[in-house]
């Protein structure tokens, strides 16, 4: 299953792609985003985490990579666990100071049972959290990163082992 959503940011690629690169602000822009820990770098500059999502009062876990890493371009992760499949963010420069900011996802439902059935939700829930992630990622690319803290922080142990 494929979902994706689109904006038009009034910010460089390169203040998108800060906002969305950074574990930190990261669990600021995805709001069901329970935590991310364990965060490692990787030689390309792409980065390897633990993540829990949280969804229909479960949270799911698993690792998220990079398998692609090329800023100011896209960056691409492999998404691993209880939920697989992978994460596409791309930067499309419209003018010098505007960006379009694309964020996909592909999820493999036929690990679950009844994943078949739920599709139709699931394409909701998650199409709504994406554009939900694409409005944060605009306001705070549109701000320089400048908005009220709502306890996010708290998200993220890159230090956890």
């Amino acid at each position: 299953m494929e979902v994706a959503e689109s904006a038009v940011i009034d910010a460089p690629r390169e203040a998108v792609v800060a906002v969305v690169d950074d574990p930190q602000t990261q669990v600021r822009v995805t709001p069901a985003l329970t935590g991310i820990a364990d965060v490692r770098q990787k030689p390309d500059g792409g980065r390897r985490m633990l993540y829990g999502y949280g969804v229909f009062g479960l949270v799911f876990t698993g690792a998220l990579e990079t398998t692609t890493y090329d800023p100011p371009e896209r960056i691409v992760f492999a998404m691993t666990g209880d939920l697989a499949g992978e994460i596409r963010w791309t930067f499309e420069s419209v003018t010098e100071d505007r960006t379009r900011f694309t964020y996909a996802a592909s999820y493999d439902l036929s690990q679950f049972p009844l994943g078949r059935l739920f599709r139709p939700v699931v394409r909701l829930v998650n199409r709504r959290e994406l554009r939900r992630a694409v409005e944060n990622t605009r306001r705070l690319a549109e701000s320089g990163g400048q908005t009220e803290r709502d306890g996010a922080d708290d998200r993220i142990d890159p230090q956890l082992a």
